[in-house]
């Protein structure tokens, strides 16, 4: 355990809804796990349109996506990963990986992550973007950026 995680109380938790969740800082292979998932992600996106686009322009995208993987666009600190990151269900793809509830050991899906945050998002945004903030410290990168709650008056949408 580092002196940072240490001064700090080293574990943190998260309750919601009666579970209670483990969060760790990130490490490299939740850096290395949230580029895969980023990549699947883009692979998906071309897989959806294969029967909406001519088979010339789906080849193309399917090489220029490849491509992109190959050349590091989706890693975890590239433009695109931090930008990423800087969306809902990115930050949420991101916080699953370091979310684990205490009883079953498991870890939530994006889609329970991004309910989470729609539902406690005045909390879980400060707590995230601790979370990040430490995890930066420790290794002593740059911190991801995370959705914050729309000001006072605003809906979220403007």
């Amino acid at each position: 355990m580092s002196a940072i995680r240490a001064a700090l109380g080293g574990k943190h938790t998260f309750e919601n809804n009666g579970q209670t969740f483990d969060v760790k800082l990130i490490e490299q292979q939740d850096k290395l796990n949230f580029q895969a998932w980023l990549e699947k992600r883009a692979r998906a996106s071309i897989i959806a349109m294969k029967d909406e686009v001519p088979v010339d322009v789906w080849r193309e995208a399917w090489s220029q996506v490849n491509s992109d993987i190959a050349a590091g666009l989706y890693s975890f600190h590239s433009p695109t990963g931090e930008a990423s990151i800087a969306t809902v269900e990115g930050m949420c793809g991101l916080a699953a990986l370091l979310f684990t509830d205490q009883k079953t050991k498991r870890q939530p899906t994006v889609s329970q992550m991004v309910e989470m945050f729609v539902m406690r998002m005045d909390e879980l945004a400060p707590f995230l973007e601790m979370i990040f903030r430490e995890s930066a410290m420790e290794k002593n990168a740059r911190t991801p950026a995370v959705p914050q709650p729309p000001a006072e008056g605003q809906t979220g949408g403007e």
